[in-house]
């Protein structure tokens, strides 16, 4: 039979995955909305379509530590997690620029807010081989791989 010790370990948690679930969908979003707001430091109109490399202009060494922020602020695990697949390097790469150019290299997924509102539900990053990706003209489409 487990200690009060752990029994309240145990009872802090389910409180808190019960706090997670209960907040509406708008309230995740919010607060979500609010820590990208922090975190980039960006003022303008942003929405849950929002793509945190295409629109906010986080990209290389600044999303690395986005998403580490992200994960510390949410509690998600992020070992599923592709960073090359929807952020570039920092600075600028001749070699990703050929490939682009090629098409050998693999297009870049979007990272919206949408997306990080699921992880932080799921407490995980979502099955990236059964996400789908927006196109920029707003039609779905399976990812590339």
């Amino acid at each position: 039979m487990p200690g009060p010790r752990a029994t309240c370990a145990c009872l802090q948690q389910k409180v808190s995955d019960s706090w997670m679930m209960s907040q509406t969908s708008d309230q995740l979003l919010q607060k979500i909305l609010d820590f990208v707001r922090a975190e980039t430091g960006i003022r303008e109109q942003i929405s849950d379509e929002s793509d945190i490399a295409g629109d906010l202009g986080v990209d290389g060494d600044d999303a690395r530590e986005f998403m580490l922020a992200f994960q510390r602020a949410f509690d998600v695990d992020l070992s599923g997690f592709e960073f090359d697949r929807h952020f570039g390097p920092e600075g600028l790469s001749l070699t990703r620029l050929v490939l682009t150019v090629l098409r050998l290299r693999r297009p870049q997924l979007p990272l919206t807010i949408a997306t990080l509102v699921d992880a932080a539900r799921q407490k995980r990053w979502p099955n990236e081989a059964t996400s789908i990706a927006v196109s920029p003209e707003g039609r779905t489409a399976p990812p590339e791989m």
